[in-house]
């Protein structure tokens, strides 16, 4: 490799590739996997043997036409190509199973990071069901209760997907997060790439559990208002698809993480 590297400094990989006599991919592939195959070492020795002259009488395709038209010449040349062939075969097998430990490895720290968070959140949500009423002294949030509507409008507390004239007074603190439920619910899925899918599916489960939770909302279908037990099973099983939807979040960023690397950041969308 320090011979290798060498040469490519100083001549460039192009005419490298020519005074070694092997094909310019067989040099770069070398050059990136820092791994020397035995046909490359094979090369470098003699080059080496050479004093570093010549300019690749043997070239395979970078330089000139067929290196002889001697039959046994040709055939051994054959032989040769046929050996780089299964070398490089033999490199890129490597490399499949290298970024494939990587994979692993990725999915093994998002699962960990994951049950970090989760942890977390249970944590905050047990502090602040002992705290209720105590630690919030402003009265706001957790001691907030939808009040009652004028005749002809939804019960108290029932989100409609259509925007209603009395929202502000009828959800209070909640009626920012009621709006951007809506956009969530409208929003395109045209030229959106997986991660912000994901992302968006994540931040509605975490506002419907806000709203049915926090703010004793109730959302479409449903509507009348939610009692205690039903509230609370729609409370659970939105924090179910809230985990699954963070999972399937962390598996889009692995994914662009990979074709990010295996494209050399080309590939962004």
């Amino acid at each position: 490799m320090d011979l290798l590297d060498a040469l490519v400094e100083e001549r460039g990989r192009v005419p490298a590739a020519q005074a070694l006599g092997v094909n310019y991919r067989t040099l770069a592939l070398c050059c990136d996997s820092r791994e020397v195959s035995r046909r490359m070492r094979r090369a470098l020795v003699e080059f080496r043997d050479r004093g570093g002259a010549g300019g690749g009488e043997t070239g395979d395709g970078d330089g000139g036409g067929p290196p002889d038209g001697d039959p046994a010449v040709l055939r051994e040349r054959v032989a040769e190509l046929e050996e780089e062939n299964a070398e490089l075969r033999e490199l890129a097998d490597n490399r499949a199973r290298q970024l494939e430990l990587l994979t692993r490895r990725l999915a093994a720290l998002e699962d960990s990071r994951q049950s970090g968070d989760a942890a977390e959140v249970v944590g905050v949500d047990a502090d602040a069901d002992d705290a209720h009423g105590h630690d919030r002294t402003d009265g706001v949030d957790q001691d907030w209760r939808p009040p009652r509507r004028r005749p002809g409008m939804p019960d108290a507390g029932v989100v409609t997907l259509e925007e209603q004239p009395d929202e502000e007074h009828a959800f209070g603190p909640a009626a920012a997060l009621v709006a951007e439920w809506r956009r969530l619910r409208t929003a395109g899925a045209q030229n959106v790439s997986r991660v912000d899918r994901a992302q968006a599916t994540v931040r509605r489960w975490e506002l419907e559990a806000a709203m049915i939770g926090e703010y004793h909302l109730t959302l479409p279908p449903d509507t009348y208002p939610l009692d205690g037990a039903r509230r609370a099973d729609y409370v659970r099983w939105r924090r179910d698809a809230l985990a699954e939807a963070r999972r399937e979040l962390g598996k889009a960023k692995r994914k662009r993480l990979l074709r990010r690397v295996i494209t050399l950041g080309l590939w962004r969308s």
